[in-house]
């Protein structure tokens, strides 16, 4: 649901992703890789009354030992506001979550209201697998929601690996109770004859993803600020015995205190027992450019393992530009090189040294690694890239700087970070630079 309840749009071709970078030396292509562009809906305000649904279009590439150059939006390989909750766990003291049982948390709430009067649809802001979400305004509260509306005849089918059903399960778990400022907001749940209605919190600013597309990079100050949100965000997932297995540029959301949302639990499944969950031969969860090598590979998994490499590649890609690799297989020669341990000869032979910190290396290796090495989003958010002194300062429980919609976006190849007037963002502008040898597009 990548933009579902932001202000992305459905498919068709979207603006190129990432920046081009040098080529790696080496040898052995990597694999290819898939993807869907995607366009903001129009700001227009008027009226849609069709609950009926389409599908979007997408497009594929591949990579070599080249740098990734840019692409449009990869698709799932299968087919807003308030203060941080308190300390209550005793493994971190950032983390939070009500004393209430999964089964408890996952009852269905009472509906007695029919959702096509209380809800005044403006239009459609994307298609889904299963029908559409709107854009709509509940007029018991005069509140702008986005609403995803999800066909029971589909449904019923069940022919597609994604199931609203069990979303929405999983989101009652995740919103009992207040919920978390970095999780997006489940307000209601209601159906009619042919539709699932689930309300949601409306992430006005759209997609994160389209903040990088426009910054080319983000500069590590404010790359602290979001990724310290998602590792937030995951960790209290993560103690709720829920992984998300898709996380995304595109399942991240702002709203408009600009803060992050992970969005799109349609892969994520419950955590019993803190097992691995089977190897998945075919229907693996998530994105080719996210996925774990362990998910990847067709071995079992450990959804929180994967989760915090989806988190690494996350990381990379807002303080370089670039996607690190295509895909976690060893047909990849940049994946080679970052799970031998050599991410730094990488960024080196990148150029991008100079953009990326000692911490933030430290921080990187530590996640795009072997499951048994790999960091818990805990020992992450412990980690002194999150806790040093340059962190920005928090005002109200949340971190201080601002994207203005009409950031300044520097044309300088290292780029800045400073605030602006009223509180807007300068951002660095330029991430890798294209190179004549091994870049493509």
């Amino acid at each position: 649901m990548a933009a579902a309840a932001g202000g992305g749009g459905g498919g068709g071709g979207g603006a190129s992703m990432y920046h081009a970078a040098p080529s790696v030396a080496m040898s052995s292509g990597g694999g290819g890789g898939s993807g869907s562009g995607s366009s903001r809906p129009s700001n227009a305000m008027d009226v849609d009354t069709s609950h009926g649904s389409s599908s979007g279009s997408s497009g594929s590439g591949s990579g070599g030992a080249a740098a990734p150059g840019p692409r449009k939006k990869p698709p799932n390989v299968m087919v807003d506001t308030k203060d941080p909750m308190p300390v209550t766990t005793p493994s971190n003291p950032m983390i939070s979550h009500p004393q209430t049982s999964a089964a408890a948390a996952a009852t269905k709430p009472s509906q007695p209201q029919d959702p096509n009067v209380r809800f005044k649809i403006v239009r459609t802001l994307r298609d889904t697998l299963y029908g559409k979400v709107k854009l709509a305004v509940d007029t018991t509260t005069g509140r702008t929601v986005a609403v995803k509306l999800s066909s029971k005849e589909r449904i019923n089918r069940g022919l597609m690996k994604e199931n609203p059903q069990e979303e929405m399960r999983l989101y009652r778990i995740l919103n009992h109770g207040a919920g978390h400022p970095y999780i997006l907001e489940l307000i209601d749940e209601l159906e009619d004859s042919k539709y699932m209605w689930t309300v949601l919190e409306f992430a006005d600013r759209g997609e994160f993803f389209e903040i990088v597309v426009n910054a080319g990079r983000l500069e590590e100050a404010v790359a602290k600020k979001f990724f310290r949100q998602l590792a937030l965000g995951t960790a209290y997932m993560h103690s709720r015995n829920i992984c998300h297995l898709d996380l995304s540029l595109e399942n991240l959301l702002l709203d408009a205190r600009e803060d992050l949302k992970i969005c799109d639990f349609g892969l994520a499944r419950e955590i019993k027992n803190n097992q691995k969950f089977a190897a998945e031969v075919k229907n693996k969860p998530g994105k080719l450019g996210y996925m774990s090598p362990e998910l990847f590979g067709g071995q079992a998994f450990d959804g929180r393992a994967c989760d915090v490499y989806s988190s690494g590649v996350i990381l990379f890609i807002i303080l370089t530009g670039v996607p690190p690799f295509e895909m976690s297989a060893e047909s990849d020669a940049r994946f080679r090189l970052i799970y031998s341990g050599q991410l730094r000869k990488l960024l080196q032979t990148w150029q991008l040294l100079h953009v990326v910190s000692e911490q933030a290396i430290d921080l990187l290796s530590h996640m795009l690694c072997a499951p048994e090495k790999r960091y818990t989003i805990e020992q992450i958010l412990a980690h002194p890239w999150l806790t040093d002194s340059k962190l920005p300062a928090l005002q109200n429980g949340l971190l201080a700087y601002s994207l203005s919609p009409n950031a300044t976006l520097s044309s300088a190849g290292s780029g800045s970070a400073a605030a602006g007037s009223g509180g807007s963002l300068t951002i660095g502008h330029g991430g890798a630079s294209a190179s004549a040898s091994g870049a493509h597009h």
